[in-house]
């Protein structure tokens, strides 16, 4: 019988010739609860109980593909057989085709990541598997559509210096490419000291649920814009996030910035000899919200490095809802700002540090509000006398006008809205006025 069984099954193979099918198919009347004995990365389990399809990969994964398997009558797909076998079944027209064992955009090793993304009629990539970088990964420079990685939690190793890379020669060049968007979700990359991602030109990619560990640069973003970075872990690195403009023939700080990005729910990690986790260099609109920031005591030099580079176009910043849980070696928040209006507020800072470092040649505003909690020796410092100051409802205990709370000299032409000692009325004590 089982000679018969075989037959049977071979002469179906052959009839459905035109699908082609590397791995094993097994038919269950439910998902077992573990990875049956010999079953492969390649083989499918087909649960009649409600005609889903299943792979491991550590765990039941749910394929997306459905195996139309029919009650085994001669002539059909398959034979009843044993234990009420239904045969081979086929992949549903309408369904992505298999290749090697696996998807198409399903991957479980660097060979066969590296193959779906040459194939150019695939527009994500999932991981199945922990994979190993083996060599740099070129984004192509003229691609405009959306292009998700996603990473279903799985380990993306890489020690290849500039592992992924998007670099042009000119503006020009690069308008051809800017409405790429990619997309990377759920994977976490682990480097060593290299720098994962060096992205020219983007408008609207997305980072979310990724982690960084042990980068020189992490994400390296020159005239991205509209990027948005969110719920990713930053772990040890010399720079978390660096946001620049693209230095390419027809680029500046005015023309290639990476402006309104935001970077919102995240965590960061630094020790003692890292730069900072966010880096800005003349980035307009930019907005770093509800972030926290850890790692030891007298650890990185910055949680946030601003710098407008002088750039005509770049007026403001907004920081705001940020935990610092550290002691920053320099300081917490580091804005140079020539003119325009920097906001830092709703700051929850645990260690006494400076908690901002301002510095405008032109006379831009610092605005600092709502700020719940001051430690005692919570510094503030301004380094040229063009800056210009505003507290707004900060503790009754604050004293901004305490050389005990700046490092150097006290702005001037500053405005302070406090409130009395008892916290109920509100004063304004200002500098200079003109009548």
């Amino acid at each position: 019988m089982r000679y018969i069984i075989l037959l049977l099954l071979t002469i179906s193979l052959n009839l459905n010739a035109q699908t082609t099918l590397s791995g094993r198919i097994s038919i269950c009347d439910s998902l077992p609860l573990l990875k049956p004995t010999g079953f492969s990365n390649s083989d499918f389990m087909y649960s009649k109980k409600d005609s889903t399809t299943w792979i491991w990969r550590l765990k039941w994964i749910q394929a997306p593909i459905r195996l139309n398997a029919k009650d085994g009558k001669d002539g059909q797909q398959g034979v009843q057989g044993i234990q009420g076998v239904q045969g081979v079944a086929g992949v549903c027209p309408s369904c992505p085709p298999s290749s090697g064992g696996m998807m198409k955009g399903y991957v479980s090793t660097w060979t066969e990541f590296v193959a779906a993304y040459n194939d150019k009629s695939i527009r994500s990539i999932t991981l199945m598997a922990n994979i190993t970088q083996t060599s740099k990964l070129y984004l192509d420079k003229n691609y405009s559509e959306i292009y998700e990685i996603n990473g279903n939690g799985y380990t993306w190793t890489t020690s290849i210096d500039t592992a992924i890379v998007r670099r042009y020669a000119s503006l020009t060049e690069a308008n051809q490419g800017i409405d790429m968007q990619l997309r990377m979700t759920n994977i976490s990359f682990k480097g060593n000291n290299n720098m994962l991602l060096y992205l020219e030109a983007n408008y609207g990619a997305k980072f979310e649920g990724c982690r960084f560990y042990n980068f020189g640069t992490a994400l390296g973003l020159f005239w991205a814009m509209g990027t948005e970075i969110n719920e990713c872990y930053f772990w040890e690195n010399n720079i978390g996030i660096e946001l620049d403009y693209a230095r390419f023939v027809g680029g500046s700080n005015s023309a290639s910035q990476s402006n309104h990005c935001i970077i919102t729910n995240c965590k960061f990690r630094n020790s003692a000899g890292d730069f900072a986790n966010i880096k800005a260099t003349a980035v307009s609109g930019l907005q770093i919200l509800h972030n926290i920031f850890e790692g030891t005591q007298a650890g990185g030099d910055y949680d946030i490095f601003f710098d407008d580079n002088n750039s005509n176009v770049v007026k403001e910043v907004l920081i705001y809802g940020n935990h610092v849980e550290h002691q920053p070696r320099i300081a917490s928040t580091y804005i140079k700002l020539k003119e325009g209006i920097a906001k830092v507020g709703g700051v929850y800072s645990q260690y006494d540090c400076t908690l901002i470092k301002f510095e405008s040649s032109a006379y831009a505003k610092m605005i600092v509000e709502n700020i719940p909690f001051l430690t005692p020796l919570t510094k503030f410092e301004n380094v040229r006398a063009e800056g210009r100051w505003q507290f707004i409802n900060l503790p009754s205990s604050f004293t901004p006008s305490s050389t005990d709370r700046w490092i150097g000299t006290m702005p001037i032409n500053s405005r302070f809205d406090l409130w009395d000692s008892n916290g109920q009325q509100p004063y304004i004590q200002l500098g200079n006025r003109k009548l």
